[in-house]
């Protein structure tokens, strides 16, 4: 019994169980990423329970890790950065408290029980009280009196209709429907094309590429919009008007050539991409 409580208080042991907590630091950045570009989609409620439980655990072996080795350099050094990784998360996916209350609870902790000098903290915790306040305070004027979306994205992803999609070439692009708030007036839907091929999946759950979307067609809230794959030629009719529309792939993006009269327009005033240094090349 003896061996086995020394070889954990062994200095060298605890290094090493502290690199983990370089491995939970780029875990949180990859949360603040996940959380600004992609939409997390479930089957059910069961699934989301599922996920949040295995969350939760992570963070909490993170806070265990932490607490084990709070004298380890590596460790006084990951408690100061966490909670920068934490504000990220707070901003990117402001809202999503589900996301943000495990790791940023983590954080405030590691950072009280590090073995950092206290000057050292007094300095560091006064900064990021301000960032905190001025960050969030800031986010919520700007939400209430500038503009209603602050995304990376360029849409609300609280206002994203996760049953309304439609797939097409083969799965590798699907259509994404958006509702403005109910207390909005002039309420509108927006239609917007993402890549289908760059989700992540997670356990009981798929991280949906939101980042790099394209905006299709915005129509009024209550107009019925019948989209079709046809011809290579993606079509959207809204009951007025047809919208004949082909994707141009572009290193990993995509251009929408739109609004033209009919679908043999844009086959004959397309140029394929490669064309023009064909061309140049004869």
């Amino acid at each position: 019994m003896n061996k086995i409580i020394e070889f954990f208080k062994n200095p060298w042991f605890k290094r090493a169980i502290s690199a983990l907590t370089i491995v939970y630091t780029i875990f949180l950045a990859w949360i603040a990423w996940l959380s600004a570009a992609y939409f997390i989609r479930t089957e059910n409620k069961t699934d989301a329970i599922s996920l949040f439980i295995i969350y939760v655990f992570i963070n909490l072996i993170a806070l265990m890790i932490f607490a084990f080795t709070r004298r380890v350099i590596f460790t006084k050094i990951m408690s100061m950065i966490l909670p920068l990784c934490v504000f990220a998360i707070v901003i990117l996916g402001f809202g999503n408290w589900y996301l943000i209350a495990p790791p940023f609870t983590v954080a405030l902790i590691v950072f009280f029980i590090s073995k950092t000098k206290e000057n050292s903290k007094t300095v560091v915790g006064t900064i990021y009280l301000l960032l905190y306040v001025v960050g969030i305070v800031g986010y919520i004027v700007l939400q209430m009196f500038i503009t209603e979306t602050i995304s990376l994205v360029g849409v609300d992803l609280s206002k994203r209709n996760s049953n309304d999609i439609y797939t097409f070439d083969q799965d590798k692009y699907r259509v994404v429907r958006y509702d403005d708030s109910e207390s909005k007036t002039n309420r509108r839907t927006h239609y917007y094309i993402e890549f289908n091929t760059n989700d992540i999946k997670l356990p009981f759950a798929t991280a949906m590429r939101v980042f790099e979307n394209e905006k299709l067609i915005t129509v009024p809230y209550d107009k019925k919009v019948k989209i079709d794959w046809i011809n290579n030629q993606l079509h959207v009719n809204d009951g007025f008007d047809k919208i004949y529309t082909q994707i141009v792939d572009k290193e990993g993006n995509f251009d929408l050539i739109s609004n033209v009269d009919s679908p043999e327009e844009v086959t004959n005033n397309l140029v394929p991409p490669d064309s023009s240094s064909e061309a140049a090349q004869e």
